[in-house]
């Protein structure tokens, strides 16, 4: 029988709210399997005993429906809040972007005079990847049939959540107990970050890291690289943020085989240049200045940057705004790819931690970028990603509510308000606490990759190496079914 019926056959999606048959789709896979509780998220691929039981299938079906109305119950909350508030300053240049959209198309929006020809009074500078132009179409195409701008941005970074929270459970649940994956689901799905951010700020960096998500869990779980390459080339193209989650994927599908390398690099590439080459083509200035050579905001307030800033050494902290940029991209793009390559079962963590690395060491800050973590530190190292998503959620509560001036929330004035001294202090916390669970993650990814070496297989299986690179399955020991995808 082959994987796909065998995966048919199987399938127990069947009585399920249709809100939950995704999760049930992304981990039908995981059900071919058996479990291994191991040392922590990072463990290897399971080692396999034949099909599992009902209760593992009832206990898997439990934990889609838990979170399945933890996410109906997260974007009720974010929905409301949308609905009854205009959001932050993102949100006026949102409608100044898609106005241009309308006045200049897609692609020639890069070059609408936003600094001489303000349209809501704001000092707009488009900065997104070309696919937002078309984006912004789809965005006026509701807005025409009474979808309000303001709405629809944030409800698109709401569903996203909502994948995310599958997402997430399906990666944890391969390498850890179903009670862990389904904390980790739980946990996006009512993270407060991802309630502020996608509820509330109005912005594209949850639908990017979704995406992100998505990239590594087809590629390396579900074995479908070309999907694989399609989504990570949809990331890329709503913010530049994931490009260094890219090489440890790719290390992990070179070490796959040259098929695979080529099915995600192709796809990758492939669907990139269906908006990045128009772009490039038509408005090469405007993209490379604008988009590629787009330096971020820096209010001071975060990390590196910040703390040097506060400390009153404004000459590293100078150090760390500029000539280190170039060094901390390349850090964060390089140092999970050697973790990819030196411990292939943990390429997908790997990839995942690439985006908190980034967001500890980047010298420029908005606070969604609180969100570039939000995910994929559950995926990295699941019981402190529950504990940063509290404590980060609540710095930016205390944040948005002053830029509120209290309950309940309408319009944050953000940058008109600047962040008080104690403010300032606990989002020094607050990194300091990322970093502690980036260092965490890192340690115990390592740790678990070592300890799949010496463990040992199943009496009479073949022996194979979860270090190794994946190679074709055999019927007994091949932890996930490999799809062919052409």
């Amino acid at each position: 029988m082959s994987a796909g019926r065998a995966r048919r056959g199987h399938g127990y999606s069947g009585g399920i709210h249709p809100a939950a048959r995704f999760a049930v789709v992304t981990v039908r896979g995981a059900a071919m399997t058996s479990h291994v509780r191991a040392e922590g998220p990072g463990a290897a691929t399971p080692a396999p005993v034949g099909r599992p039981s009902s209760a593992v299938y009832q206990s898997r079906r439990r934990a889609v429906l838990v979170i399945g109305a933890a996410a109906g119950v997260g974007l009720i909350v974010k929905i409301l809040l949308n609905a009854t508030s205009f959001g932050t300053a993102d949100v006026w240049h949102w409608l100044d972007f898609a106005q241009a959209t309308r006045e200049y198309g897609p692609i020639d929006v890069y070059s609408y005079p936003f600094d001489r020809i303000p349209i809501h009074r704001r000092s707009s500078f488009y900065n997104h990847p070309p696919l937002i132009g078309y984006y912004l179409e789809l965005i006026n195409g509701l807005d025409n049939v009474g979808v309000p701008l303001r709405f629809s941005i944030r409800l698109f970074s709401s569903l996203a959540d909502i994948a995310s929270a599958f997402i997430v459970f399906a990666i944890v649940q391969r390498r850890a107990d179903t009670r862990l994956a389904t904390m980790a689901g739980v946990a996006i799905s009512l993270s407060p970050i991802l309630v502020i951010i996608s509820g509330f700020h109005g912005n594209t960096d949850p639908v990017f890291v979704m995406f992100a998500l998505l990239a590594a869990y087809l590629l390396v779980d579900r074995r479908r690289p070309g999907w694989a390459g399609l989504c990570m080339a949809i990331a890329l193209g709503i913010k530049i943020v994931p490009v260094v989650a890219i090489p440890a994927l790719l290390v992990w599908a070179y070490r796959a085989g040259r098929p695979v390398l080529l099915r995600f690099a192709g796809a990758l590439v492939g669907a990139s240049a269906l908006w990045w080459v128009p772009a490039l083509a038509l408005q090469w200035r405007h993209v490379m200045g604008q988009v590629l050579g787009y330096a971020g905001v820096n209010p001071h307030s975060w990390g590196l940057d910040g703390l040097f800033t506060m400390v009153g050494l404004q000459g590293v902290a100078g150090f760390v705004e500029g000539p280190a940029r170039l060094l901390i991209v390349a850090a964060c793009a390089l140092l999970p790819a050697w973790l990819s390559w030196r411990r292939p079962s943990i390429a997908l963590q790997a990839a995942a931690l690439s985006l908190p690395m980034f967001l500890l060491l980047t010298p420029t800050f908005g606070t969604q970028y609180i969100v570039w973590a939000a995910a994929p530190l559950l995926v990295a190292v699941p019981r402190w990603g529950v504990v940063w998503n509290l404590i980060a959620g609540t710095w930016l509560f205390w944040i948005y509510d002053r830029w509120n001036r209290g309950l309940p929330w309408r319009e944050a004035e953000g940058g008109l308000v600047p962040y008080t001294v104690p403010q300032l202090w606990t989002g020094l916390l607050v990194w300091l606490c990322l970093g502690v669970g980036v260092v965490v993650a890192a340690r115990d990814l390592l740790g678990a990759g070592r300890s799949s070496r010496s463990r040992p297989g199943p009496a009479g299986a073949r022996h194979r190496s979860p270090d190794g690179p994946p190679g074709p399955p055999d019927a007994v020991t091949a932890p996930i079914p490999i799809v062919d995808n052409r």
